[in-house]
């Protein structure tokens, strides 16, 4: 609030840009246990190594982030982090086939809950390496992008690791986005 307050009364403000790499995700759960389950919902964000290379033949990769999935009629929503690694295969010029396993720690019900899990992916990705800037009367910014770019699918195999059993299969989709970093000057109050 104190650093608003001072770009206002200043006339104006530089403010640093930045986020890492990112690998955001999306899909639907389907649980053996009961149709009802069938279509919960389940997201992921979080941080991955390739997404910060160059390299199109990289091999590996590692990542952690936040997973949600909404309730069930069966189930309680849940929340929390996940720590994954993938073998990563190139089949093409673009696309490349990972597999690997992951390991979620979510919060139902009140109670902490450990999953494993198996991922299958598919993904079409480039290398971005770019920069660009924007300037108006009222600003301006710069900035660059650094890492891949990618968009796929994929499908998790999951079973608890606590006495209950029953395995959840997840498909979905997923957008990988380059790092940024840059800078945007701002003047308030501008016509």
């Amino acid at each position: 609030m104190l650093r608003l307050l001072a770009c206002v009364s200043l006339g104006g403000c530089v403010i640093p840009l930045a986020s890492p790499s990112a690998r955001v995700e999306g899909g639907y759960a389907m649980t053996a246990m009961s149709r009802s389950e069938v279509g919960r919902k389940t997201v992921r964000a979080g941080a991955h190594v390739v997404g910060n290379r160059i390299d199109a033949d990289a091999s590996w990769d590692l990542g952690a982030g936040y997973v949600a999935t909404e309730r069930g009629e069966m189930t309680d929503a849940s929340q929390g982090a996940y720590l994954e690694g993938s073998y990563l295969r190139r089949i093409s010029p673009q696309a490349r086939l990972g597999i690997g396993p992951g390991v979620q720690l979510v919060k139902a019900g009140g109670v902490f809950e450990p999953i494993a899990y198996v991922r299958g992916a598919l993904e079409l990705y480039t290398p971005v390496n770019a920069s660009g800037s924007s300037s108006d009367a009222c600003g301006s910014a710069t900035g660059g992008w650094y890492g891949q770019l990618g968009v796929g699918t994929y499908i998790d195999v999951q079973a608890p690791l606590d006495q209950r059993g029953g395995l959840t299969v997840i498909a979905g989709l997923t957008l990988r986005l380059p790092a940024f970093a840059g800078i945007a000057l701002v003047i308030p109050h501008c016509d």
